[in-house]
């Protein structure tokens, strides 16, 4: 299980005069409480989803993936949720990962296969 959520931006200058911002994803493992960081150009859904896939090719797939309502957020969800539901491809996504939003308040703990209770 992880948590994923993104960092202020960071201002960079690309010259003397041009001024430039990173965003920076920030995945946490619930587990070891180890941190993965990745710069990103911009906040859309499609840096994301390359970023997510980076992540997972290098620390392989997480069970549940645990975030915020952001927008960046929900439109990943939706975009994995359309390709899950595709009888064509559904079955080959069927186990890759589970999502789960949480309000920033709250933070949910699920351990061996049991339902999730949250704490506030």
């Amino acid at each position: 299980m992880i948590g994923v959520d993104f960092a202020s931006p960071l201002k960079y200058r690309k010259g003397k005069k041009n001024e430039g911002k990173v965003y920076i994803v920030l995945y946490s493992c619930d587990l070891t409480r180890g941190i993965y960081l990745e710069l990103l150009p911009n906040m859309k859904t499609t840096e994301f989803i390359t970023s997510l896939k980076r992540f997972i090719a290098h620390w392989r797939c997480p069970e549940k993936i645990y975030s915020d309502n952001g927008k960046t957020f929900v439109g990943t969800a939706n975009l994995l949720k359309t390709i899950m539901s595709d009888e064509k491809v559904g079955g080959q996504f069927e186990r890759l990962i589970g999502l789960t939003f949480t309000s920033p308040s709250v933070v949910a703990y699920c351990r061996n296969g049991q339902s999730c209770r949250t704490f506030y």
